[in-house]
Order: C-alpha cells, then sequence, then structure tokens
C-alpha cells in the first residue's frame, strides 16, 4: 500500500495550490515549488506498480491509455491547473485500484515470471521469445549474464512513447514488453537490450572504463564522420548515452551478431 499513501498523501498536499492566484502561484511555481512534479511523479510509478501488482479489471478500458499522460510526461504542462483539471479522473482511478484483485500467478518462461495484466494476445509468441533469448544468454559465455535472468517480465501497450517495445524499470527492476505495435512485434534484440540495462545496473564491474572508451569513440567519430567503426548501431551513437550504447552491445554480443572490432574491446572491458 505504500504508493498508493504515497500518490495520495502528495495530491492532498498540493492540490489546494491550484486555487491560489496565478501571480503567486504560476505553472513553474506549482509544478517545481508547490509540488506539481512529484505528484505526477508519484502517480506515474503507482501505474507501473498498479500494472505489476493488480488484475486490470474488464471493465476498465484502455487502461494504459488512459495513464499515459503520466507515465510519458517528461517536461511541465504549459498549463499546469489544466492538466490537473484534465487528469483527476485517472488519479481517482489509480487510487481505487488499491481494491482489485491481486494479479494472478504468472508463467515461469526461461527464468523470468511472464505476466499478463491486461489479458493481451501475443503470450505464447512472447514466451518463445523469452525463452530463446534465456537460453543465448546462458550459452554466451559473458560473464555473470545468465544473473539478469529472473523477476518479472510484463505485457503491456504503450506506456512511455510510441515507438517502444520494451523498457526496463530500474525502479522495480522489472522488463515490460509490448506484444504488438505498429512497427512490429518486440525482438529477440529488443529484450536482450533491455536485460543489458539491467547488467549496467546490478552487474556490470567496468562502467566506468566503458564511458571512457563511450567518449573516447564519439570524438572519433567526430574526427572520422564515420559511425560504422566505432559503435553497433546508429541508435547506439545517436543516443549519445554511454549505457545505451553498451545496451545495443551487450545484446549484439548475447545473440553473437557483435562484429571487430567492437567485438574484442567489449570483451577486453567486460571480461
Amino acid at each position: 500500500m505504500g504508493s498508493f499513501k504515497r500518490a495520495a498523501k502528495l495530491w492532498l498536499k498540493f492540490k489546494d495550490n491550484l486555487k491560489l492566484n496565478p501571480k503567486i502561484a504560476d505553472d513553474k511555481n506549482l509544478w517545481d515549488s508547490f509540488g506539481g512534479k512529484n505528484v505526477v511523479r508519484a502517480f506515474a510509478n503507482l501505474a507501473f506498480i498498479v500494472l505489476q501488482t493488480r488484475q486490470v479489471p474488464i471493465h476498465v478500458k484502455n487502461f494504459t491509455q488512459q495513464v499515459k499522460p503520466f507515465t510519458s510526461a517528461r517536461h511541465r504542462p504549459q498549463d499546469v491547473r489544466k492538466f490537473f483539471r484534465d487528469n483527476r479522473r485517472i488519479m481517482f482511478l489509480l487510487l481505487s485500484a488499491s481494491k482489485w484483485p491481486r494479479l494472478s500467478e504468472g508463467i515461469s518462461v526461461g527464468g523470468f515470471t511472464l505476466l499478463n495484466p491486461q489479458r493481451l494476445l501475443g503470450l505464447t509468441e512472447i514466451a518463445k521469445l523469452i525463452t530463446s533469448v534465456s537460453q543465448k544468454i546462458k550459452q554466451s559465455g559473458l560473464r555473470d549474464a545468465p544473473r539478469v535472468l529472473y523477476g518479472d517480465i510484463l505485457l503491456t501497450r504503450a506506456l512511455l512513447g510510441r515507438r517502444e517495445q520494451a523498457f526496463y524499470r530500474r525502479r522495480e527492476d522489472s522488463v515490460w514488453i509490448r506484444p504488438n505495435t505498429k512497427w512490429g512485434p518486440a525482438t529477440e534484440h529488443v529484450l536482450s537490450h533491455e536485460l543489458g540495462h539491467r547488467y549496467w545496473t546490478k552487474f556490470f564491474r567496468g562502467q566506468l572504463e566503458w564511458e571512457d572508451w563511450d567518449r573516447k569513440a564519439r570524438e572519433q567519430v567526430e574526427k572520422a564522420g564515420s559511425v560504422r567503426r566505432y559503435f553497433p548501431t546508429e541508435y547506439a551513437f545517436s543516443s549519445g548515452d554511454a549505457e545505451e550504447n553498451f545496451a545495443e552491445s551487450f545484446a549484439l554480443r548475447v545473440l553473437d551478431r557483435l562484429k571487430e572490432p567492437l567485438l574484442t574491446k567489449f570483451e577486453e572491458i567486460v571480461s
């Protein structure tokens, strides 16, 4: 009940500020100083907790679409008062979820527990995908890699942006997969990438060395004007992020697709 109580407490503490004169409490102050940002973060976290612990009732339609104003929030709304006015019903829906039935036990697959809180189609295909990735990680010979094979994998509709096929939630140490998207289903590469984030967070001992390598590689790209030699994929470079570069490299490594000279560098830092 901790996440439910925290969200409710923050909302009760904040809501009366919405009645203040805008000259005293403008959008920036409402968001930063008076706690609007903290309320949104608490309800975004609550949305994930609900999906991970509760069975969404059949009568609650398009739950993930309803909660997206919170789960996909990245910046202060242009009109903070309007944001909370428009989404107050969703906040109450999330708080009422404390009374929803507990999520039934999931399916054990490849060391994971596969959960389907919204009763989505595609469970069998995702189970096969997980099994295949799990086997390849075990067979990779990569130091500590099999240690990522645990915990919940949850089927979901879009919760962040429209294009994501899967994502890793560091806060709950959980993996989320969309079985069907406009751009196709999740792939072995997509799941391996997200498990690469878990590896980075939990088991990778060479983060500083990798970050140094990533920085030098970006400097070399600037000099050479070519990405291919220094980064495993275009996304690894365009993300501008050392961890994303690592997750891409991890995925290609466990799938036996990481090419030289990156393979040797990866092995050197990880092993």
